[in-house]
């Protein structure tokens, strides 16, 4: 269901050796593009709603109704010539075609 690779568990540790504790990561619907929801990742508290998943010493939470919207969940961490950060695959589906973006042909 949540899938966190080595990279990206690496660079979570690597970012919380500068805070004073280890807080939750939540994965969360973070916009809308022309390929659909776009997720994103933010420290959060765990709610009544989220599911709770311990991975490496680490604690990622989820609302459950998006979990099971969204799974597989595979978390990344990518370097490209253009850039590097986390990257997010998962199973949404994009609900009506253009997210509204205004670079598509129709």
């Amino acid at each position: 269901m949540l899938h966190i690779t080595e990279k990206a568990s690496e660079m979570f540790k690597e970012f919380f050796k500068t805070r004073d504790k280890i807080e939750p990561l939540r994965i969360m619907v973070a916009g809308m593009s022309c390929a659909g929801p776009q997720m994103g990742i933010a420290l959060d508290e765990l709610t009544e709603n989220d599911t709770a998943f311990e991975i490496d010493g680490l604690t990622f939470i989820i609302a459950m109704d998006l979990l099971e919207q969204a799974k597989p969940i595979e978390v990344d961490y990518i370097i490209a010539p253009g850039g590097e950060g986390f990257h997010i695959t998962h199973g949404l589906k994009n609900p009506g075609g253009c997210g509204g973006c205004t670079s598509c042909e129709h």
